[in-house]
Formats: structure tokens, sequence, C-alpha cells
């Protein structure tokens, strides 16, 4: 029972997202993020790099970390 409910919920919300994008006029146009919003997201985007190409060194710190408490 709580299934049916759980998918007739889900699928309500789901309903709604195709009816507001085929359905309802559209909406005035996106004019884009402003410069400082933009130099954050990269910024955010090469800490992120950085830390995908270089963890190894901070899980290997971690793991001693780890260690010593125990």
């Amino acid at each position: 029972m709580l299934g049916v409910v759980s998918s007739v919920i889900g699928a309500y919300y789901y309903l709604r997202i195709v009816k507001i994008m085929y359905f309802d006029p559209a909406a005035e146009m996106f004019d884009g993020a402003e410069k400082r919003l933009a130099v954050v997201a990269y910024a955010s985007l090469i800490f992120v790099l950085g830390f995908v190409i270089f963890a190894q060194p901070i899980v290997a710190l971690a793991a001693n970390a780890a260690k010593s408490l125990f």
C-alpha cells in the first residue's frame, strides 16, 4: 500500500514537470550568471579537479591519521 501511495506522489511530481515544460507559456529568457558567480564556479571547478587528480596524498594522510586513533 505504501508503495502505491509513493508511486502516485512521484508520478504527480514528474507529470507536473512535463506539464510545465510542454503546456505552460514560456518564461522569460535567462541572462546568465554575473561575473563574480562565474569566478566562484570556476574556482570551485579547479579545486574539485585538483582534488580528483591529487587525491592519493590526501587519502594517505587521512589513513595515517585514522590509524593513529586506534
